[in-house]
């Protein structure tokens, strides 16, 4: 159930379908509403020690089809209210949205699991209430800490963006009940956005086949639609180092074939040799990047791999991976540096002005490092740190556990700066 009621309204868009939007303004920081879930699925719907066996019709005990019935079990569990309230969040087999594959996925789920019931139903069901609440819980569940997942009244109304304006996450008092906070301004009216996804720096046709694949959409943010190209895949200039800009890739699907775009600064168009040389250096750090991640490349490689351009979508991986590697070493000060750069692509990507939860985890993680040997270094990542923390959670543990060390670094360099003073004051002659 809604904790208090929130100042919400939902709005119908030309491209997002209904949204949620808000009916005042909003500064930065501000938790704008919080809610408990509507319901909550087990993923092992055996824990429950409740007599759900499924029907005769359903004859693989792993298969899809049984987990959906042990949801529709559940739902009917609740009262006649909660009912309609879960299913008004059914958007229905086709959508007014512009990409046309949507409305294809989308009827081609609900056609499928139509025929399957209609073919080895046996006893009453209400087949398109079924349908209706399995399409629902496939677009809009989510996950429910420990290991649960689950259904919300307006949080599962939101839109998704790359860029977005909100954060949503659990309660640490209570983990069925989901915390929305803003982590830009918003307008009377505007709509409210969170990432669905959350690999931000992954490449477009990445991301839009993610959302085709699982919530039958292609996404349509400022990120996603910008004419410039892709702002995580950039490689220089060809004109470099006389012209510091960039060439920005455009793909916007797997299956599109990539294109260098003019200089962002000078205009220059690229050479076919040079697309070339620059989409194989592309490919040749992912896969060393790849080959790390499953341990099958040494440490030195990954150190010393070529990077297409350092803010690069690609390079925030392989300085992750140099700041674990450098920090296992005890080479605190080349972790940082590794951590700076991460922290520097992570703007230029993103802009100065956006924070994540991300952010705050890599500037106290910058602050960890440089704590070993730069303290005024610490503390300034400290308090960004601090900064982003709050922004995005509030007086949550992170923030506080960001603050004390924020305190501690601060009571070491007033130590420090005494001892001077008093070491000062003693060398002072009589």
């Amino acid at each position: 159930s809604t904790m208090n009621p929130p100042p919400l309204q939902i709005v119908q868009t030309d491209d997002l379908g209904k949204a949620l939007a808000t009916t005042q303004s909003h500064v930065e920081g501000t938790e704008i509403f919080r809610e408990e879930a509507l319901i909550v699925f087990d993923i092992d719907p055996s824990a429950t020690k409740e007599d759900l066996t499924p029907p005769p019709w359903i004859d693989k005990p792993g298969s899809a089809s049984r987990q959906r019935w042990m949801e529709y079990c559940a739902y009917q569990r609740q009262s006649d209210q909660r009912q309609q309230e879960i299913l008004s969040l059914y958007a229905g087999e086709t959508t007014n949205r512009t990409n046309g594959n949507i409305s294809i996925c989308r009827d081609h789920d609900a056609v499928r699991m139509r025929t399957f019931l209609q073919e080895k139903l046996v006893g009453d069901l209400d087949i398109e209430e079924f349908i209706r609440l399995a399409m629902v819980i496939k677009f809009n569940a989510v996950g429910i800490p420990p290991d649960n997942y689950g259904l919300f009244r307006w949080g599962c109304r939101m839109a998704h963006s790359c860029h977005p304006n909100c954060v949503w996450f659990s309660s640490q008092h209570n983990e069925k009940v989901k915390i929305v906070r803003s982590i830009k301004p918003l307008q009377e009216a505007q709509i409210l956005t969170i990432d669905y996804y959350g690999k931000t720096f992954e490449p477009i046709w990445e991301r839009q086949e993610f959302f085709l694949l699982s919530k039958n959409f292609a996404c349509s943010c400022q990120r996603c639609a910008s004419t410039q190209g892709d702002d995580t895949r950039r490689f220089p200039c060809q004109q470099h180092p006389t012209c510091h800009g960039v060439h920005f890739c455009h793909q916007p699907r797997h299956s599109s074939v990539p294109m260098l775009l003019a200089c962002s600064n000078c205009g220059h168009s690229p050479s076919e040799n040079y697309q070339k040389q620059m989409l194989q250096a592309e490919e040749k750090c992912r896969r060393a990047i790849d080959a790390f991640d499953k341990d099958a490349v040494t440490k030195h490689q990954i150190i010393d791999v070529e990077l297409p351009h350092h803010f690069h979508g690609i390079a925030m991986r392989v300085f992750s991976a140099q700041v674990g590697l450098f920090e296992g070493q005890g080479d605190w000060k080349s972790a940082a540096v590794a951590q700076e750069n991460k922290l520097r692509c992570f703007h230029s990507i993103m802009g100065d002005d956006f924070k994540d939860e991300d952010l705050a985890n890599d500037f106290e993680t910058m602050g960890d490092l440089c704590s070993y040997f730069d303290l005024e270094k610490a503390r300034e990542a400290y308090r960004e740190a601090v900064k982003c923390h709050h922004l995005t959670r509030g007086e949550h543990t992170y923030t506080k556990g960001a603050r004390r060390k924020l305190l501690e670094v601060s009571r070491q360099l007033e130590t420090v700066s005494f001892a001077k003073r008093s070491q000062a004051g003693h060398s002072q002659p009589a």
